[in-house]
């Protein structure tokens, strides 16, 4: 891809969008929203499934604790 093309997906399922659907669900389960763009139940569910997660046994790793935590060591 050269530098003037635009960025093609193919994640684009209505259900994906984080202002449509990712704010509505973290509302309806935590009566708030806290995040800027939350990502919706669907597309967090289908990038597991694409990454191969719903194997047996799987191992998915969370790193956004350790990733804000490490923001806030270095930012202090």
């Amino acid at each position: 891809m050269d530098e003037d093309s635009a960025p093609t997906t193919w994640w684009d399922k209505k259900e994906y969008a984080s202002s449509n659907y990712g704010a509505a669900e973290l509302k309806n389960l935590f009566s708030k929203n806290d995040f800027d763009f939350p990502k919706a139940k669907g597309l967090v569910f289908d990038c597991l499934k694409a990454a191969g997660a719903t194997y047996p046994k799987s191992l998915v790793l969370d790193f956004l604790v350790a990733l804000e935590q490490l923001l806030k060591q270095l930012l202090s």
